[in-house]
């Protein structure tokens, strides 16, 4: 169903929204895996998508997705929307531990880490 129909933006296990995905993720959340989707991601905050939605397996949220798959972008966009950088993963990670870690090859630079909490902590 669009949005523009009343689909419910934080949907999530539920109907039509349970068969692409089991784990209680938010289309909000989905959209954090990938860095092609900063326009999407801007269209679900405005349109009220919640920032801090747990997922159930494992805790993460769309700012813990966005920087486990290094999307430093959408990372910026949630935190400027307000996204809470205290949240933890169930492995006790937040989000600048998953920044630190060489999940694709590579792993985010020192100087850019310190742009970020200096971003967060102003």
């Amino acid at each position: 169903m669009p949005l523009e129909a009343g689909a419910d933006i934080n949907a999530r296990g539920s109907s039509s929204f349970e068969s692409y995905d089991y784990e209680g993720d938010t289309a909000l959340i989905l959209c954090c895996c990938y860095d092609d989707k900063v326009k999407v991601v801007e269209l679900l905050l405005s349109r009220g998508a919640l920032l801090d939605v747990l997922c159930k397996s494992d805790g993460r949220n769309a700012l813990l997705v966005a920087a486990r798959h290094d999307n430093f972008g959408i990372v910026e966009l949630l935190i400027r929307a307000g996204a809470d950088t205290t949240l933890r993963n169930l492995n006790g990670r937040n989000f600048i531990d998953l920044l630190k870690l060489p999940w694709n090859g590579e792993c985010i630079r020192d100087s850019d880490l310190e742009c970020l909490n200096n971003f967060v902590y102003v």
